[in-house]
């Protein structure tokens, strides 16, 4: 049987062979290399991203602070204190942090680890989009509501941010454990 079979290969596509299965296993392993350099860079970038969150998280947490002394009690001088901190919540900021954190293609044979650490960093992103959105539309509705609501607009709109937030940061918990 062995002599049969080195009668039907040849010698030159045995080697054809062998060298395109070490083209395919180098190819691979340089794709799972780019692939882990690519996640510990998103991390890196989401970490910043997040933070960047909270920063905007507490912005509006401080002009809901300003606006209700105590008991839900304000006062021209809380709302005037509550529009001037709320003019220092930088949004675009944020939008730019979370823009940055980028994958590129995942790689075709990646381990479960690495495909659980990359879709944490992609929900992670998409909580933060989120959050970018929704602070946009709460530093608007917070601005009207400074100009004579009744505060709940403040409320809620902190509330939606804080929650997408939160988000964000048990997302990067997973991927920094799995990167």
């Amino acid at each position: 049987m062995t002599g049969l079979l080195r009668r039907q290969v040849r010698p030159r596509a045995f080697v054809a062979t062998l060298a395109l299965a070490g083209v395919l296993g180098a190819t691979v392993a340089a794709g799972g290399v780019r692939q882990r350099a690519a996640i510990e860079e998103a991390t890196a970038r989401l970490r910043v991203a997040v933070a960047e969150a909270a920063s905007v998280t507490n912005c509006f947490e401080g002009v809901q602070d300003d606006l209700f002394l105590w008991d839900g009690l304000r006062t021209t001088g809380s709302e005037a204190s509550a529009l001037d901190r709320l003019e220092g919540c930088d949004v675009g900021r944020l939008e730019r942090r979370v823009a940055r954190v980028l994958l590129p293609a995942p790689a075709p044979l990646a381990p479960a680890g690495e495909r659980e650490v990359r879709a944490a960093i992609e929900e992670a992103r998409i909580a933060l989009d989120r959050v970018t959105l929704d602070a946009l539309g709460t530093k608007r509705a917070m601005r009207a509501d400074l100009a004579g609501g009744d505060g709940s607009l403040v409320v809620v709109g902190y509330e939606a941010v804080r929650s997408g937030y939160e988000r964000a940061v048990m997302l990067l918990g997973i991927a920094e454990a799995g990167s």
